[in-house]
């Protein structure tokens, strides 16, 4: 009786440890793609929600701050101010888009924060709501 592992023993140890090591590494690189994704729509979120907010702020200021277009949101002196070009923090880009709504006294604005995750791989998240003159009398 021979004592050992024979050389298909060997070989047949060896690819089953290789198969279980890259599947392995495969599920260990998708999580921490998985957890990397999650924290970036985390970071996205909040400068979004930071625009959402600083657009109602502006609204509070005065109802002729909000020019229809595409805008970018500063704060300047305090204050919440259009600027005419996206605002860009770290990679995230955010756009405010300024339109009318179904009446004159109603503004249609959309918050979009767009990011690269990857070279082949853009992300994007918006939110859309309106706002309301109501402190325009009407008769």
């Amino acid at each position: 009786m021979l004592k050992g592992f024979s050389l298909i023993e060997l070989i047949l140890a060896i690819g089953l440890f290789a198969i279980l090591v890259a599947g392995s590494v495969g599920i260990i690189n998708l999580n921490n793609n998985s957890v990397r994704l999650a924290s970036e729509y985390d970071t996205a979120y909040s400068y979004l929600n930071a625009g959402v907010e600083g657009i109602r702020s502006l609204k509070k200021q005065s109802w002729s701050n909000l020019d229809n277009g595409d805008h970018g949101l500063i704060i300047d002196s305090g204050n919440y101010v259009l600027q005419n070009d996206p605002d860009n923090w770290n990679k995230y880009t955010r756009t405010i888009e300024i339109s009318n709504g179904y009446s004159a006294d109603v503004k249609e604005i959309k918050v979009t924060v767009s990011w690269d995750f990857s070279p082949t791989k853009n992300e994007s998240i918006s939110e859309t709501f309106f706002l309301t003159n109501w402190a325009k009398a009407t008769l």
